[in-house]
This record gives C-alpha cells, structure tokens and sequence, in this order.
C-alpha cells in the first residue's frame, strides 16, 4: 500500500475519532447541565417552581404584562394579584423576602412589568440637565439606554485577482489582462455610549470618540431585530447597527432589557401617543373607531386607514414610507392608502417633495363628514 494511501487513512481515522469525541463530550455537558438544573429546582416547592418558570418564560418570549397579571399567571388568585392589600400580596408570593430566589423573582418581574409601562403609561420627560445635550425647542428626553456600541457599514477591497491571457518576451507583452477584485461589506464599531429618545428623534452620544448621530423617527425606514442587537435603515444612508450590553444583578434588581425598551420607546414616539395613557383608553376610543371604519368600509375604503389616522394631525408631514413602516407592508400597497387619503381630503396633494395631514384624529365629526362627502373608492378591475 502506497504512503498517501496510508496517511489518508490515518487521517480519516483521527477525524472520525474526533469527532466521536467530541460527540461524547457535548452529551455529558448536556447531562451534567440538566442534572444541575434538576438539582436546583429540586431545592424549591412545586410552587415555587411554577413562580420562576413563569417568569422566566414571559421574559423569554418577551411578553408585555403588569406587575398584577404576571402575579396572577403564576398562579395567584385575581381578588389578591389586583387587591390594594400590598401584605397580602407579599405573603402569597412563595419565596422569603431578602433571599437570593425572591430577588431573583422579583428582578424578572419588574423588568417585564417595566415593559408594560413603556408600552402603556404616560411617558414622563427626563430632565436634561445633566446629559449636555443641544435639544430643540419643546423637544424632551423620555427615555435612555446605557452600554450601546454603534456599528456602521463599511466596504473594504480585498483579494485583487488577475485575470486572461498575457505573452510576454522581455519588454514585450502583449494579450489581455482583467482585474477582478472582491468587495466585503462588514459592520464595524465605531464607538459606545448612550441612547437618548426624545418626542422628536433618536441621539446616539459616544464616550470614546465623542460619535454623536441622530435619527428623526420619520426617517426610520424599517428595524431589523437581531438578538444582540437593533438594525435602523434610514433613507439613502448606509444602515446603522445598535448592539447592547446584557447586564444582569439581582441585588439591585436590574435584568437588562434595551432591546425589547428601544422598540417600545420608537413605537410610541412615532405613533405620537407618548403623552396619553394608553392603559386607562385614553389613547383611542374604540366606538369612534368602530363608526369611523364602518364609514369607510361603506364606501370601499380600507379599513386599514383607522390604523394610519391614529397619528393624524393638522400641519404634520404624511410619509408612505412611515405607513410601510407601521403597518408592515409594502410600498405599492402603502400608495394605494395614500391615494385614498388624499380622496377622501386627508392629506395635501403631493408639492414640494411632502404631503401634510388636513385632518387630526380626535376630531371625529369631520372625519366622518369627510367621509360621508367623499365618492366612493373605484373597486379594482378584474
């Protein structure tokens, strides 16, 4: 048997061997992590069991609930989870106050329950004082971010091929020669800092490199979700990258979250209902919505236009970008509303590069008269 023959063999053999190891190795991980895990909750009640993976489960799956419900979807009795008595709920919360498995609870359930409150309540503006920031006038702080690295697109020429025939004869040469060369576009970082979200715009400040950017919410395109991090595409910009740190101490009760915070904070600010309690019905009265739609409805409109008049307002700009954006469709579809927008005298006509809302959504009898005036919308054509 010749030597290469031989060396392939051995070669093959050892991959195999290697592997097999390796096999055998990643399933006694796997056994000592579940036997871990088994002789943990083994230390806790059946109950208190079903408290933690409860918790555990709606942080995961990144659920938005209240303090209360969380209570009660562990297991709690509604009267109690609801109840003004704070004693009362403390008692049936089956862990001892002060020890590391009630800190553990209660840390997961603020930071969901902190979800809710982002989602729901009546943003407060953060003073400013402090930050050094150059805000605009009425504009305020509602939110921040801390331990975010800022990533940028950047193209870099690498691997220089050299292509085709050339003859060469001392200084002669001739024949063709074609240069190929290959393009990888990657994500750097460029600096770390906070992320400070007004009612007007996104401001990355960086610590390092005093990198400073920002992004009004009219541009966002769209945001991509990564599990570290957040992709922002804006108009005829490259791409700009958020990822965040992940922090986790249960002394003080602090279980990051940016991710889940950074798009309840821009849903709010691009819907313009930061200011409202949304919780209490403040927001949207459900009747009003329910004839508006109806109105439409009966005259071949979408129904879909209720979505998009929630942030209708007298002298606003009206972007179909934004439509795309906060219905999640596409752009033919989001022109198809704003031409009957504009039907129904809505929005402006398009001038001057920009449409403005004619109407404000709270002021329901002129929608529906609008409505009532308007010619029905042509049905398509088959």
């Amino acid at each position: 048997m010749s030597t290469p023959i031989i060396c392939i063999i051995v070669a093959a053999t050892c991959f195999i061997l290697y592997y097999l190891i390796s096999k055998i190795e990643k399933k006694q991980k796997e056994k000592a992590a579940e036997a871990t895990q088994q002789q943990a909750e083994a230390q806790f009640t059946l109950e208190q069991n079903n408290f933690l993976n409860v918790v555990d489960r709606l942080y995961k799956d990144n659920e938005v609930k209240s303090v209360r419900e969380i209570y009660e979807e562990c297991g709690m009795p509604h009267d109690i989870a609801f109840g003004t008595d704070t004693n009362l709920i403390e008692e049936n919360i089956p862990f001892v106050k002060g020890e590391r498995p009630h800190d553990v609870f209660t840390t997961y359930t603020m930071t969901i329950g902190k979800r809710y409150e982002l989602a729901n309540q009546r943003l407060i503006p953060i003073s400013s004082d402090n930050f050094g920031l150059n805000l605009h006038k009425n504009e305020n702080i509602y939110h921040a971010l801390y331990g975010v690295t800022l990533y940028q697109e950047k193209t870099t020429l690498t691997n220089v091929l050299y292509s085709g025939c050339v003859w060469k004869n001392g200084p002669l040469r001739t024949g063709n020669l074609s240069v190929i060369a290959n393009e990888i576009t990657r994500f750097s970082p460029i600096d770390t800092g906070k992320i400070y979200f007004t009612n007007e715009r996104i401001i990355f400040i960086g610590k390092q490199k005093n990198v400073t950017k920002h992004i009004e919410y009219n541009n966002i395109l769209l945001c991509n979700i990564y599990q570290d991090g957040i992709m922002v595409n804006i108009p005829n910009r490259k791409p700009i990258l958020f990822k965040f740190q992940h922090t986790v101490d249960f002394e003080i009760f602090e279980l990051s979250d940016p991710i889940n915070q950074f798009i309840l904070i821009s849903n709010r600010m691009m819907n313009r209902n930061f200011d409202k309690d949304i919780a209490k019905g403040e927001c949207i009265n459900s009747d009003l919505t329910k004839t508006i739609e109806e109105a439409l409805v009966a005259k071949n409109y979408s129904n879909d236009l209720v979505k998009i008049l929630s942030s209708a307002k007298v002298g606003k700009n009206y972007m179909t970008s934004e439509i795309q954006r906060k219905l999640n469709i596409g752009y033919a579809r989001a022109g198809r509303y704003t031409d009957q927008l504009e039907a129904l005298l809505f929005i402006t006509a398009f001038e001057n590069g920009h449409r403005e809302w004619l109407v404000d959504f709270d002021d329901t009898d002129t929608l529906l008269q609008l409505i009532d005036t308007a010619n029905p919308y042509p049905l398509p054509t088959e």
